[in-house]
């Protein structure tokens, strides 16, 4: 790949994609491929739990799950003109607010479930190398959301959790745990957002995934945001995103986001049961 040219925005061309960064900004950004792909043929190297999902989700793409290997064969098979990173697709895609439709673009199968309301949670984000203290929000601080009444809790939480589940829980709580939530395969992790009616998280991939798929999403935001999350407003790439954002000042100032979500939240319930 590396003697082959970088793409210059030219049409009618065979173009390599390679993903980078987070399985969240791949998910981000893949929301461009399909503009891509209207006059161009693309293959896609990307991460190897989102390849099901992206074959699934963009008919007529070629997908290798190999961004994570050192020596890859499959360039030998074909031939192209072009590569791309996925991120760098936005030089030519994305270019002003109004270019970003916002509407789903990934596809997954819901997976059976109940007459309850369900809402899917993740309360870590980020690696200890990023910026996990500053996104994540201890579970055991979430008790107003999580005494709202007839829901259903389910974790989205792909970290280890199971002691903050259980300490949880053990207080009268109910949230549920999922195998799909620690899929290696991401579209199994798709399938259990798909049947959420709701997913309320810190900043993490799986409000991308929610986003992408068009499930309602509620973001708990901190008040230094990464670049993606913007300083004030909504965020364009998701229609179905709300942003909750944290007061200015206090890292660490998490419960007015958590007691307004809650408001909400119960608001939403009580309507849904007048109605």
């Amino acid at each position: 790949i590396k003697d082959k040219p970088y793409w210059d925005g030219a049409s009618g061309k065979k173009i390599v994609v390679y993903g980078e960064q987070g399985l969240g900004d791949e998910i981000m950004f893949a929301s461009m491929l399909p503009d891509l792909m209207v006059e161009n043929e693309v293959i896609l190297e990307c991460h190897p739990r989102l390849k099901t999902l992206f074959e699934k989700s963009f008919p007529g793409l070629t997908c290798y799950g190999t961004r994570d290997k050192e020596k890859i064969t499959w360039p030998e098979d074909h031939e192209f003109d072009s590569v791309v990173s996925i991120g760098s697709l936005g030089k030519w895609y994305r270019r002003e607010r109004s270019e970003f439709p916002g509407i789903p673009y990934l596809k997954a199968e819901a997976l059976p479930r109940g007459n309850k309301f369900r809402i899917g949670i993740s309360w870590t984000g980020g690696m200890k190398q990023g910026r996990v203290r500053t996104r994540s929000i201890p579970l055991s601080w979430w008790k107003p959301i999580l005494n709202v009444a007839n829901v259903e809790f389910v974790s989205l939480q792909y970290t280890d959790s199971d002691a903050d589940i259980h300490a949880v829980n053990a207080e009268g709580y109910d949230i549920a745990k999922r195998p799909e939530a620690k899929a290696s395969d991401y579209y199994e992790t798709a399938q259990l957002v798909k049947s959420c009616d709701l997913v309320i998280s810190c900043c993490t991939s799986v409000i991308h995934l929610a986003g992408a798929l068009g499930v309602p999403c509620w973001v708990m935001v901190p008040n230094k945001p990464a670049w993606r999350y913007g300083v004030t407003g909504g965020m364009p790439w998701y229609k179905s995103v709300r942003l909750y954002r944290q007061p200015k000042g206090n890292s660490e100032a998490w419960f007015p986001v958590i007691n307004r979500i809650a408001f909400d939240l119960d608001g939403m319930q009580k309507k849904e049961i007048a109605a």
